[in-house]
């Protein structure tokens, strides 16, 4: 008998009714652990998807290889999902949380929470120059604002996560 989300299991004293109960308690522990992976690679799928898309909406795209970065993966044994950028894209932790004086206008909403320092290097107004292999050519930049692609991926798993929930274990 379910209510509300809940197993009521009855039995009484007797080995048959007690290891009745051990039977049912084991299939409802299997259906919650199926459940709970069912969970966590729907999340999973979700933000693999929608971090792409972030990344194109925010208007970091780079010729898409920083999208095409993204990984996915759900791991049954442990329960797990991650949703990550590829060593292909090294430099996406500086397109999540902007650059240089031009960053620190336009900041990560997490930067003090985990010890981000814009213009670490003391560059201000001036800038820096570097090498554009795309353009083969010498380039001064300020930096480049935050575009917070798997920090708003993070914020709509926190979101969805309920919805899916209550579909999963209905």
């Amino acid at each position: 008998m379910r209510a509300m989300g809940k197993k009521i299991i009855s039995f009484s004293f007797g080995e048959r009714s007690i290891n009745q109960a051990i039977r049912e308690l084991d299939e409802y522990r299997n259906d919650f652990i199926r459940k709970c992976n069912e969970l966590i690679k729907q999340l999973t799928d979700y933000g693999y998807e929608f971090a792409k898309l972030e990344v194109l909406r925010l208007g970091a795209f780079d010729e898409g290889n920083l999208a095409d970065s993204i990984r996915g993966y759900f791991d049954p044994d442990s329960r797990v999902g991650f949703v990550w950028t590829g060593m292909d894209a090294w430099y996406a932790i500086y397109v999540e949380y902007g650059t240089g004086v031009v960053g620190a206008r336009e900041p990560h909403p997490a930067f003090g929470e985990h010890g981000w320092i814009y213009d670490v290097n003391h560059h201000g107004e001036n800038g820096w120059v570097y090498f554009n292999d795309r353009e083969g050519k010498v380039m001064r930049t300020k930096g480049q604002p935050s575009h917070p692609f798997m920090y708003n991926t993070f914020r709509e798993l926190q979101r969805k996560a309920q919805e899916y929930a209550k579909s999963i274990f209905q």
